[in-house]
């Protein structure tokens, strides 16, 4: 109304309405964006303090369900931060310098993510976690498995530890070579062992002498 009244000049009516705009986004948008202190990260909740009396290496794994991934069903943000913080979602892990098999990531490497995917997230199971090192689970479902052992029930969530764990690094003297086609399909059936063998792909990359 002032710039049409010829009241004020074009530069400061564009700076007036730039300003204005700025102010309504910060007013209106200040609760969409809510914080929590450097404090509040830093004191490690229950299930972090469980697992840091391991102190072999080892890696984690959450298992949580869609919506239980997706939501933290809670009335106050920091109730429901506090509940991420237990369960540790997804990369809330490195705060505590804890080892967790999968993540977020906004790149990843497509020969690990389809391995992952295909083996412990669309079909899971004990032998694949041994493989990828994981000795512990978190997770809010109840677990049944003669490998596996309640260790820690926190009430929102639970800790299961993996009877099975293979070692870092071990010997193998049973090899069986794969066409990449097939590597899925033998290793997602019942016959594949790593505590047993070791894959090898392509035929023609390895001389293996008996």
């Amino acid at each position: 109304v002032l710039f049409y009244k010829k009241k004020i000049k074009v530069k400061l009516a564009l700076f007036l309405i730039a300003l204005l705009i700025t102010m309504d986004l910060f007013i209106n948008g200040f609760a969409l964006n809510p914080r929590l202190s450097k404090i509040f990260y830093e004191k490690e909740p229950e299930s972090v303090k469980y697992l840091k009396k391991d102190s072999n290496f080892y890696r984690i794994i959450v298992y949580l369900k869609d919506t239980e991934e997706s939501f933290l069903p809670e009335e106050k943000y920091k109730d429901a931060m506090e509940n991420a913080k237990l369960t540790l979602h997804s990369n809330q892990n490195m705060i505590y310098k804890i080892y967790d098999v999968s993540g977020y990531d906004s790149i990843y490497v497509k020969r690990n993510y389809d391995f992952i995917k295909a083996t412990i997230v669309n079909m899971p199971k004990i032998r694949y976690l041994a493989l990828f090192g994981v000795k512990y689970i978190i997770t809010k479902q109840e677990l049944k498995s003669e490998l596996l052992e309640l260790v820690k029930d926190l009430k929102i969530i639970k800790i299961y530890r993996n009877k099975i764990l293979l070692p870092h690094c071990y010997f193998m003297q049973n090899i069986r070579i794969i066409k990449k086609e097939d590597e899925y399909v033998y290793l997602l059936n019942n016959e594949f062992n790593p505590l047993k063998e070791v894959i090898v792909e392509g035929l023609n990359k390895i001389n293996i002498k008996n």
